[in-house]
């Protein structure tokens, strides 16, 4: 994921995870991301993975994905990520 590459440049060292919710709704016939949160992280993050431009640019992407409209109309995820510079 090219958010992380991105913070890696100013924090090699960077490593740990979170999980991101969010939730996609039927509009107009297509999957449209309509909320975007980091949900979980882990307890041993470094500030830059959890309150930043890390965190930030993965909403940013995962909000820009394109989905199939939910059979239900609205359906709800909740993805892991974990990063680590190894």
């Amino acid at each position: 994921m090219g958010c992380y590459r991105a913070a890696l440049a100013g924090f090699p060292d960077l490593a740990g995870g979170f999980t991101v919710g969010f939730t996609v709704d039927d509009v107009d016939g297509l999957g449209d991301v309509v909320e975007v949160e980091i949900r979980d992280s882990d307890n041993d993050l470094t500030e830059p993975m959890v309150d930043g431009p890390m965190e930030e640019c993965v909403m940013d992407q995962i909000g820009a994905l394109p989905f199939d409209p939910p059979a239900d109309g609205r359906t709800t995820i909740n993805d892991p990520f974990r990063f680590s510079p190894g």
